[in-house]
């Protein structure tokens, strides 16, 4: 999983969830009250992804939370 705030807007974070046979990007923006999440892209290759995307500097904890700055196994 990687985290990345965006370099434009303070209140956007790109997140993207990747495993071996898929993967998803999402936009999330904390400012936004109504419509916080928004599916950016999605696809099937790592590959496919920018390679800053492919930094992984986050994990999903098994309670569902997201821990930050805990590299994934890829």
């Amino acid at each position: 999983m990687s985290a990345t705030p965006s370099a434009t807007a303070p209140s956007e974070v790109a997140l993207i969830i990747a495993w071996e046979l898929s993967w998803y990007h999402y936009r999330v923006d904390l400012g936004d009250e109504h419509e916080p999440v928004a599916l950016v892209g999605k696809g099937e290759e790592l590959e496919e992804l920018e390679e800053w995307a492919r930094e992984w500097n986050a994990s999903a904890l098994a309670d569902g939370r997201l821990a930050l700055g805990v590299g994934s196994r890829r």
